[in-house]
């Protein structure tokens, strides 16, 4: 049996982001320009679980586990999106 549940997280994205520019095509040839596009790219995104071993000397409550591997492209680009929105705020 399989039951699919949605439940809200909390995800931590670690991102480079760097602001394209738009191209500059008018006036002389010599002051010309292509544009670049913004980039956005998931260096990873993690979510922390409970530890199973805490309590033991030297275990942190909680634990990473790096979602970034398994992130779809459509995923990534949700996530472009929400951050990218958040930064505009």
């Amino acid at each position: 049996m399989t039951k699919t549940i949605t439940i809200e997280i909390e995800v931590d994205v670690e991102f480079t982001f760097t602001k394209g520019y738009p191209a500059n095509i008018f006036g002389p040839p010599e002051n010309c320009y292509p544009g670049e596009p913004d980039e956005f790219e998931i260096e990873s995104a993690s979510v922390y679980a409970p530890n199973p071993k805490f309590g033991k000397p030297n275990e942190n409550k909680f634990i990473a586990i790096n979602l970034s591997s398994a992130l779809t492209d459509a995923q990534k680009a949700d996530i472009e999106k929400i951050i990218l929105s958040e930064e505009d705020q």
